[in-house]
């Protein structure tokens, strides 16, 4: 596989403003913009609002959950890992930064994991931990996808504690085609699909804050992939 495309990301972007809107998606509403540090997944259905478009018409990721240049991955990950053929536990697909490994979305018995801290780590036995229990992180459907932060944490608050993006005063509301949804911008601690936790008061955001043409920002430092394949 080609080195250049064996990058993982954190779960945020840069922001989209309005010509890249309609450059990408063909957006016909002139004051549509999107502001940088959200996750992928509510990017795409902000956007998909504001462009009066089906959530489907909106594909800012690949069907690998990848995309732009220099290529890089923040979802899904489903053309990087396989079952294991014993377990059905999904292969390795990239080491973070802190040394623990990250794998495909199913454990062993091929089940997605019930037991994730708020980093999306859990203890177990891997394909390629030789039968030992060892801390790993594990692909999500819903952000941050894959590491949230560095772990092992015991809660949430925990994951909160190490980010000063995390209850800092900046919460917005989102509109959506599912409906608003409130939002901590920049911080990658999610429980029961919400990363805001405070009593801060939200306010709607209708435009960005920062937007670049580089489309991929990350609060958890970029994480290469270690490619088993490849090696």
């Amino acid at each position: 596989m080609d080195s250049s495309k064996l990058l993982i990301y954190g779960p945020f972007e840069d922001g989209f403003p309005n010509s890249q809107l309609v450059e990408l998606f063909n957006c016909a509403n002139s004051s549509a913009s999107i502001s940088g540090r959200v996750d992928t997944k509510i990017a795409g259905e902000w956007a998909a609002y504001q462009c009066d478009v089906p959530d489907s018409d909106i594909q800012i990721l690949d069907d690998c959950g990848g995309h732009a240049v220099p290529y890089h991955y923040h979802e899904k990950m489903t053309c990087l890992y396989t079952q294991n053929s014993i377990t059905n536990h999904s292969t390795r697909v990239g080491t973070a930064l802190d040394g623990n490994g990250i794998y495909g979305k199913y454990i062993n018995g091929g089940v997605v994991p019930r037991d994730l801290d708020a980093c999306g780590g859990r203890s177990g036995v891997t394909p390629d931990s030789n039968g030992s229990s060892v801390y790993y992180y594990v692909v999500q459907d819903t952000a941050p996808f894959s590491v949230g932060c560095f772990g092992p944490v015991d809660s949430v608050e925990e994951c909160r504690a190490l980010y000063d993006t995390c209850g800092d005063g900046d919460e917005i509301t989102i509109k959506t085609s599912n409906g608003n949804v409130n939002y901590d911008p920049f911080c990658p601690c999610f429980e029961n699909g919400t990363n805001v936790y405070s009593d801060t008061s939200s306010s709607e955001l209708l435009a960005p804050t920062s937007a670049g043409s580089t489309l991929s920002t990350t609060i958890v430092l970029s994480l290469f992939i270690f490619n088993l394949e490849t090696e």
